[in-house]
This record gives structure tokens, C-alpha cells and sequence, in this order.
């Protein structure tokens, strides 16, 4: 596993992009998938970051810890849009 321990560089959380939010929640699998995809890889470090400085966890724990919190945004964001799309 690599090590990010190099904690250098853009690491700030990114502004919002209500667009992708929108797109996260779209009913089409495709463009909900694209979103999500894209907000992991812009929260990814940030998150890393805040868990590697303020909750003082090594590498591999914030890597995994990181990995469970960009799985259940996901999900939370998928069954909100499951739900969506069963109620249009």
C-alpha cells in the first residue's frame, strides 16, 4: 500500500459543486456514477488529511478509514437517489 504520509501540498477541503451533488442524486446510473466518482477524488485527500492530523491515525488507518466514510457517501447518496427516481 502507498504511503501518502507526505502530507504536503493542496490537502483544504474543496468548494461545493452543487452540480455534481445534483448529479450524485440523478436517477440515470451513468451520470450518478461519473459524480461520485468525481467527488471522491476531490474530497479524497482532504479527508485523508483531517484523519491522518486531527485523529492522529497512521497511513493505513486513515487510508481504510477514508475508504469506509467514501463508501457510506456513496451509498447514503445512492439510496437517496434510488428512492428519487422510485417516486418521479
Amino acid at each position: 500500500m502507498q504511503d501518502n504520509a507526505n502530507l504536503g501540498g493542496n490537502g483544504n477541503f474543496p468548494a461545493t459543486r452543487w452540480s455534481l451533488i445534483v448529479a450524485a442524486r440523478s436517477g440515470q446510473a451513468e451520470e450518478r456514477e461519473r459524480a461520485l466518482n468525481t467527488l471522491i477524488a476531490a474530497y479524497w485527500k482532504p479527508v485523508y488529511k483531517y484523519i491522518r492530523l486531527r485523529w492522529r491515525k497512521d497511513n493505513e488507518q486513515a487510508q481504510d478509514l477514508t475508504r469506509s466514510f467514501s463508501r457510506a457517501f456513496s451509498k447514503k447518496i445512492s439510496s437517496k437517489a434510488t428512492t428519487r427516481a422510485g417516486h418521479d
